[in-house]
């Protein structure tokens, strides 16, 4: 711990390096910031996320996708993720059954165990979310 200006013992933590869910390059996340809870290196990859027409509703693939990433539950029953987006996600009203067609067209990421319960797949756990969320190709 180092003093501040006033003389009080103010915690700092290491920098957290994480990488960008657009385009995969580093960025570094700094404890008690305004930028301490990004996603994305800049503008312009968000941008790629919120102006991409290739799917219906792109950030709400990647809010599924990156809570379904990050939460340290493995297995995820329909219920609670609609349940979780629908607290924290405004911009949708969002049910089971919106979840459960979402979750269906992406079985590129996605893999269904039993009958509204999935679970992500390994490859999407690590790298860039958008190569799940974005068509690519014709």
């Amino acid at each position: 711990m180092k003093p501040d200006k006033l003389g009080r013992k103010n915690k700092s933590f290491p920098p957290i390096v994480i990488n960008c869910d657009s385009c995969g390059a580093d960025l570094e996340l700094h404890w008690n910031e305004q930028s301490c809870n990004r996603a994305f290196c800049n503008r312009e990859c968000h941008l790629l996320l919120k102006t991409n027409k290739s799917v219906r509703k792109p950030e709400l693939r990647y809010a599924i996708l990156r809570l379904m990433r990050d939460h340290p539950l493995e297995q995820w029953n329909v219920k609670e993720l609609a349940r979780m987006l629908d607290q924290s996600y405004t911009r949708w009203r969002v049910n089971a059954a919106v979840v459960a067609q979402l979750l269906r067209t992406m079985k590129t990421s996605v893999q269904r165990i039993e009958p509204c319960v999935y679970e992500l797949k390994p490859e999407a756990k690590t790298g860039p979310l958008m190569r799940f969320v974005v068509r690519t190709g014709a």
